[in-house]
């Protein structure tokens, strides 16, 4: 799965005040651009805004890039020599200086041209860490070229020169300019733009749809979307980045046919979460849950999917983070590997579903729609959104944010007892809840009672110790009970409820490879090249010895016959010719390849053994790559035409210790209505 990586400009890393308080300053902008010289011409004029109280001192030294060569310099309109003088990343201002005039410029980097993205830390304009800016930029570059900033484009524009205006303040100023093919729709106050690389009409208008219809919907739910419009931005380098008021997307990505109901309207919602109210650099980036939160997962929740996500979202938890890279919500900035990723965007999404739970659907979206109004283009960090909400609910959620943030791993839920009796004239059932560990969590235990005529009864209880007995009252005889069965809480798996997937391999810290026959080594050896912590031996016995997890390489491969004989459940079985997963008959006959991952026990040790079943080593090492991104699946067929998976799917988990069945034959989940989504 493509996972979108949010851009967090330079100016986090200036922690020296309460950034909510950063005064502002003001940028009057000229840029001219000459296509044939492939150079730029910059006239900025710098104030300090006459309105923001904090900006009381003079304006600060400001940095520019080394490679812009400096004409002019003034400092409250009194000229500073500059004869040869590049940007060295430091401008020098006297202090109680309240204007700057500055005039530089130079030849654009081939790398950025023709196609110019310039970001704040890139130090095409003199900025300040320790500043938000408001902005006037003025334009004037080639023609047929499209030009987006974060502002808003100036109605009284006419001939060449385009200008935009950003009265709101910003974390710094962005600018796209190139020979981009635009595309752009209007719905009312809402406008969506694209622009790519070369012209396809059907593309564009997909994605000009999906922004008005997420814009709309989005500001519906939060408050109003903070930008001018939204802009979908084609990179050629596979980018996943989020700015204000656009994205900017890889080429390839942009194609993916998931990704316009996925990845983008991630982004989108960035323009409220990291883009709108700013990430408080002092503490925990909030930005990345939160946005996974009212996104990704809340369009899975609407399907009905949602234990599902949440399910994926614990296991890529435990494959990657738990066993030995876990760390404290708290100390999450940005991601960087799929353990980081885990904890910042699985638990901090978590987090926030289980503040939902806490406080119920009303107060929830009351609290983010206050908390959106009070720092918008502001800094604000995890105390921030405390506060918000022990306002909106009235009640203190000190425990709840200190332990979610501050403790690494994660509560271990036990149902030590369970007895369904008759109690006068109605029937009951009552069981013990524990939780191991030193220090116990405090946690919301939700418990499912399903009785003798299919009524379902569930309830939450409240587990602050390490052990809790409940007891629910029923109209029949309890069939079976369960703890936490649509995992509502950030918690250790049962390993039940834990099926072998993909990431399991992918994190192991050792995998062994094992080839079916000659003509799969050199598909083998590159695999160990590219991976560190595999190693490819030719020696049978040297296979699984040590190794936390196995590969087999071949549809012939002597072992994976073996092993794979079939699941427990019959959810696939190996025939003569190919296998059958969950009823479907599949066939390696050079046109699919089978990729699957089980538990095995070899030698009396369980190990993770994936299986690549394929006729040939064709295609077989941009597979393994591509597989990387279906960590939450236990089974995938490839069509070798087209590189990319047909059909995708997970073992159903086995029993649970977090249940106890009365009757049996009485089915753990039971067909419900979706739930409601939060909007």
């Amino acid at each position: 799965m493509f996972v979108v990586q949010r851009f967090f400009p330079i100016i986090l890393l200036f922690p020296v005040m309460a950034l909510a308080d950063l005064p502002v300053i003001n940028h009057d902008l000229f840029l001219s651009i000459d296509e044939g010289t492939q150079s730029v011409t910059v006239r900025d004029r710098i104030v300090l805004s006459q309105s923001d109280p904090a900006g009381t001192l003079g304006l600060p030294d400001l940095s520019l890039s080394s490679r812009w060569h400096i004409s002019s310099l003034a400092f409250d309109t009194k000229p500073v020599e500059v004869q040869g003088r590049n940007g060295n990343g430091n401008i020098e201002v006297p202090s109680s200086t309240t204007r700057i005039d500055i005039v530089y410029g130079g030849r654009v980097d081939d790398s950025k041209w023709p196609y110019i993205l310039w970001m704040p830390g890139d130090g095409w304009y003199p900025e300040s860490g320790n500043h938000r800016v408001r902005f006037k930029l003025a334009l004037d570059g080639p023609s047929g070229w499209s030009f987006l900033t974060q502002g808003v484009p100036d109605s009284r524009d006419a001939g060449a020169v385009r200008t935009w205006i950003q009265d709101d303040p910003q974390q710094g100023i962005y600018l796209v300019a190139g020979p981009w093919h635009s595309y752009s729709k209007q719905a009312g106050d809402y406008q969506a733009r694209v622009m790519l690389i070369d012209r396809d009409d059907e593309l564009s208008n997909a994605y000009l749809d999906a922004t008005l219809e997420h814009l709309q919907k989005y500001s519906r739910a939060i408050g109003a979307y903070p930008y001018h419009g939204f802009t979908l931005v084609e990179n050629t380098r596979q980018t996943g980045w989020g700015m204000p008021g656009f994205t900017l997307l890889g080429s390839r990505i942009i194609r993916l046919p998931f990704i316009i109901h996925t990845s983008y309207p991630h982004e989108i919602m960035h323009n409220w979460w990291g883009n709108g109210v700013f990430v408080d650099g002092e503490g925990a980036n909030w930005s990345e849950g939160l946005t996974t939160y009212l996104s990704d997962y809340l369009m899975r929740e609407r399907r009905g999917e949602g234990r599902q996500y949440r399910l994926n979202t614990l296991i890529a938890w435990h494959d990657y983070a738990a066993r030995g890279s876990d760390f404290p919500l708290y100390r999450f900035v940005g991601r960087h590997d799929r353990a980081t990723q885990a904890v910042g965007y699985g638990k901090g999404m978590f987090l926030f579903h289980m503040l939902r739970r806490e406080l119920g659907d009303a107060l929830f979206i009351s609290g983010l729609r206050e908390f959106y109004v009070r720092h918008r283009y502001g800094y604000a960090g995890f105390g921030d959104i405390q506060q918000t909400f022990e306002r909106t609910c009235d009640c203190a959620l000190d425990g709840f944010f200190s332990q979610w943030l501050t403790r690494e791993g994660a509560p271990a839920l036990r149902l030590d007892a369970a007895v369904s009796r008759r109690q006068g004239g109605k029937h009951a059932v009552t069981a013990v809840i524990s939780q191991s560990g030193d220090e116990p969590w405090r946690l919301r235990v939700p418990v499912r009672v399903i009785d003798a005529v299919g009524s379902v009864t569930t309830q939450s209880f409240r587990l602050d110790g390490s052990t809790r007995s409940v007891t629910l009252k029923l109209d029949a005889p309890a069939a079976r009970i369960d703890v936490d069965p649509e995992i509502e809480l950030f918690r250790l798996l049962d390993e039940g409820e834990k099926p072998t997937t993909f990431s399991k391999l992918f994190a192991a810290e050792q995998v062994v490879i094992s080839a079916a026959d000659e003509s799969f080594y050199e598909i083998a050896k590159e695999l160990d090249v590219q991976n560190p912590n595999w190693m490819f031996t030719q020696a049978a016995s040297d296979a699984a010895n040590g190794a936390d997890a196995v590969l087999l390489l071949g549809w012939g491969h002597p072992w994976a016959r073996s092993w794979f004989q079939s699941r427990s459940n019959n959810e696939y079985r190996i025939s003569g010719a190919g296998m059958d997963i969950d009823g479907v008959s599949y066939e390696p006959d050079g046109q699919q390849v089978i990729a699957l991952v089980d538990t095995v026990t070899i030698g009396g040790d369980s190990k993770t053994v994936m299986w690549m079943a394929a006729r040939n080593d064709a295609g077989l090492v941009d597979l393994m790559r591509r597989l990387s991104h279906y960590g939450r699946f236990s089974y995938a067929v490839f069509s070798t035409a087209e590189r990319r998976a047909a059909t995708t799917g997970q073992w159903r988990g086995q029993a649970q210790t977090l249940s106890r069945v009365f009757r049996p034959g009485t089915p753990a989940i039971v067909s419900q209505p979706a739930p409601s989504s939060l909007f």
